[in-house]
């Protein structure tokens, strides 16, 4: 009697390999999978012999997903998939890998029929760091998480990966696989400047007497500064805040994304943060904090006498009482 011919890899434990013989075996491996949160199943295969498993014990526990997606996330492409038959092959094109898995006599049970399990592009599915776990499958593995956890860190995902799949990837390959993810659920950021217009005018419409303002070189055409205040934040500041402003600027601390984030915030009844107005802008200069504090003019609701504090930075010193010549200047230190 041959060597069975399945074996899969513990989850938990890389390096244990586990024999399946029969249907409580399969039940088992779904089982202890679950429980530890992966879908990805690495089934090792050794030998084609007479002996098959049956499927009923997997399709009884909660319709897990199928044979095919757990060969798959084994890295290979699958050249038939349908109800009776699975084929599927080596991502290299030039590899002579090929597996043929086919349903017995149109029962619950399936066969491997045919194998050659020689690889000649080097592909070892037991490597530590596997060959062919490019950005399209770190960003289809993390895209879940990223929509669950926005902040969701690279090193975070490389835990993850070594953890679930047992594939250690190096730093930069996660950082891309990261990207191709961010760019497939949101977008690129270049192009999403472009729409800027378009939310503005949406944003008018949905917000009478809002105030936004967006700025841009008129030579290059590339993005300056864009200021938003809303008029809900300009009345809740009329109504329910002290009048009294604080102003401060912030980077952007994204990869690509350089600039600041001017903001002039207010104290609630609750004494509470209340974010009042805030803009987009390259850097923090004086004119950026003029052209501000102009559209912060435009939006306030009264004529009231603000108390304006800062760290009197870039240009704030000078640019408040250019706008607002009759409000008082505080200084915090």
């Amino acid at each position: 009697m041959q060597e069975n011919m399945l074996k899969y890899l513990l989850p938990i434990d890389g390096h244990v390999e586990q024999e399946l013989h029969d249907d409580g075996d399969v039940q088992a491996m779904y089982d202890l999978h679950e429980c530890q949160g992966t879908s990805f199943i690495n089934l090792q295969i050794y030998a084609v012999d007479s002996r098959c498993l049956s499927t009923h014990a997997s399709r009884q526990s909660g319709d897990p997903p199928p044979l095919d997606k757990y060969i798959l996330h084994a890295f290979f492409n699958s050249l038939h998939n349908d109800s009776v038959r699975l084929t599927v092959r080596c991502n290299v094109d030039v590899c002579p890998w090929r597996l043929h898995v086919s349903i017995i006599r149109e029962g619950l049970e399936f066969a491997i029929k045919s194998l050659n399990n020689i690889h000649s592009c080097g592909c070892d599915i037991m490597s530590d760091g596997h060959p062919r776990t490019s950005k399209k499958w770190l960003a289809n593995v993390v895209k879940g998480k990223l929509v669950d956890k926005p902040t969701y860190r690279v090193s975070e995902m490389m835990r993850d990966i070594r953890w679930d799949y047992g594939i250690s990837i190096p730093y930069h390959q996660a950082w891309w696989g990261k990207e191709v993810a961010v760019s497939s659920l949101y977008g690129d950021f270049r192009t999403s400047y472009h729409m800027l217009h378009w939310y503005s005018e949406r944003e008018l419409q949905s917000n009478p007497g809002s105030v936004l303002s967006l700025e841009v070189d008129p030579e290059t055409q590339h993005f300056k500064c864009f200021f938003i205040c809303f008029q809900s934040s300009a009345y809740g500041f009329e109504v329910g805040c002290q009048p009294m402003l604080f102003l401060d600027g912030t980077h952007i601390k994204q990869h690509r994304v350089h600039g600041v984030i001017l903001a002039a915030s207010a104290l609630n009844s609750n004494n509470e943060l209340f974010t009042a107005a805030y803009s987009i802008a390259y850097s923090e200069t004086y004119d950026n904090w003029v052209w501000f504090l102009q559209n912060l003019k435009k939006a306030l609701l009264s004529d009231r006498r603000i108390a304006f504090l800062s760290d009197r930075g870039k240009g704030l010193k000078e640019a408040i009482p250019d706008i607002f010549p009759n409000d008082h200047h505080g200084y915090c230190f």
